[in-house]
């Protein structure tokens, strides 16, 4: 008589904690079947029990085995199900092979996660005595053990998943903003400003320098859903940071995308100069991932002076190693100085086994108090530089400024009143510009009216 999924999991271990598998209910029917290595297929056409062995112990085996080889779980479930031993548990199960699946599925995660966690760097030395040990076969692989699955993103070549995306840029160009915007459309899947593709997945955001207070009045700007288990947050007033290697963190950010806002609160007194101390973060960013996150999504400050273009060694302040640890890599800047607009750049600097995007522009205001998000104002392709893209909007601003200028000289506003009105000095560029060409229309006008009287004055000859 078969085991029970319960008898099942008791005899791998604890069952799973809620939330330890990644998918959302119906998920797996989405999956790819991946080629395995022929040993592997041919144990996946053995439907015979010689050992009397329990079959469900059995899947479970060669599901872990597979794991090695398969990334995704709907991938595992669509290649498993599509052997002969995947064929036998769906007529074994009779109408409860998906529940079956879900749940043995989420026992091997578990099993995986507890293995691969035990790796850190606290104990690492512990892991290289067992990896030189007899059994030192089993941490390295040929090409053909691989896992083969092609890269795959959260957001369409902006974050990758199984991997570490940066988002630089000086303080007050709306990070946060589009870190939220990002997660909010992560909840549902879709396109990200109507235009990236979108997977769904979890999330998990950590902002340990807001108050709750403040960041609930984002989410609400943004029409973030605050009742969800789907987005889980922890802000400045939940207490103290959390390591980012505690138990706690390696259980909470399984199956979830994870941001970071800003990383330098998770340095824990390391020295962001210092390549070391850096280094020992990227390890810690990474651990996250073999825990089981989708993906982490950070955000950094940039180098104050940004005379010169952005790119990845100025938008990511601090040692070269944060930049090394990323698969890609943004740099946001704020084109309009006055934030009238908050007109934000998004410039790819860094982008790892893909084709980077090219740059384009969002624009918060007033779309954010209208529709709760930011619009996509310029596509890839359609921006300059950065630089360049900063002295469009400088000659846009100081062309409108001109205009209102020229509006109240043409009403015989003094100088005392345009400066009170507009707040604008009379030795600024703009006023200059402003009288220079008002003046310059007053001559055009005076000789077009002039010549409009001596042709009056011969038609009366």
């Amino acid at each position: 008589m078969p085991y029970s999924i319960r008898k099942l999991l008791d005899a791998f271990g604890p069952a799973p904690p809620r939330h330890t598998s990644s998918l959302e209910l119906g998920d797996l029917n989405d999956g790819k079947i991946i080629k395995l290595p022929d040993d592997l297929k041919a144990k996946l056409a053995l439907i015979g029990d010689p050992a009397g062995e329990d079959r469900s112990k059995q899947d479970f085996a060669l599901l872990c085995e597979m794991t090695k080889h398969i990334k995704k779980d709907r991938n595992l479930y669509a290649t498993f199900a599509a052997s002969p031993r995947g064929q036998d548990a769906l007529t074994r199960k009779n109408g409860h092979f998906d529940d079956y699946m879900r749940r043995t599925l989420a026992a091997v995660r578990g099993a995986k996660a507890n293995e691969l966690t035990k790796v850190t760097i606290a104990d690492r030395s512990d892991f290289e005595l067992a990896a030189s040990a007899e059994n030192w076969r089993d941490y390295f692989f040929t090409g053909d053990e691989l896992d083969r699955t092609p890269l795959e993103f959260v957001v369409d070549r902006l974050i990758p998943e199984q991997g570490i995306t940066g988002f630089g840029g000086l303080s007050g160009t709306a990070k946060t903003y589009i870190m939220m915007s990002i997660a909010k459309r992560i909840l549902t899947g879709g396109f990200l400003w109507d235009r990236f593709k979108t997977n769904q997945y979890k999330v998990l955001y950590l902002i340990p320098e807001s108050a709750s207070g403040p960041f609930y009045e984002r989410m609400v700007r943004l029409r973030i859903p605050t009742n969800k288990e789907s987005f889980l947050v922890r802000t400045l007033s939940h207490g103290p940071t959390l390591p980012l290697s505690s138990e706690v963190m390696k259980g909470a950010v399984k199956g979830r995308v994870v941001f970071l806002d800003t990383l330098i609160r998770f340095m824990d007194g390391k020295v962001e100069q210092a390549a070391t101390d850096m280094a020992m973060l990227g390890d810690s960013l990474l651990s996250l991932l073999r825990c089981g996150a989708v993906g982490v999504v950070f955000a950094h400050h940039a180098i104050k002076s940004q005379d010169n273009e952005l790119t990845l060694e100025n938008a990511f302040r601090g040692s070269g190693d944060i930049g090394a640890i990323l698969s890609a890599a943004h740099a946001v800047a704020q084109l309009d100085p006055d934030k009238s607009k908050t007109l934000i750049q998004v410039q790819c600097v860094k982008a790892r086994d893909f084709d980077a995007r090219l740059p384009f522009q969002l624009q918060g205001k007033p779309y954010i108090n209208r529709s709760g998000d930011f619009k996509l104002v310029k596509l890839p392709g359609e921006c300059h530089s950065i630089q360049g893209e900063k002295r469009v909007v400088r000659n846009e601003t100081a062309e409108a400024e001109i205009t209102k200028i020229m509006r109240l000289l043409r009403q015989g506003k003094s100088q005392r009143d345009i400066e009170g009105q507009l707040g604008v000095s009379h030795n600024s560029d703009a006023y200059k510009e402003a009288r220079k060409r008002f003046k310059a229309k007053e001559g055009r006008d005076s000789k077009t009216s002039k010549n409009d009287e001596d042709l009056g004055d011969i038609s009366s000859k």
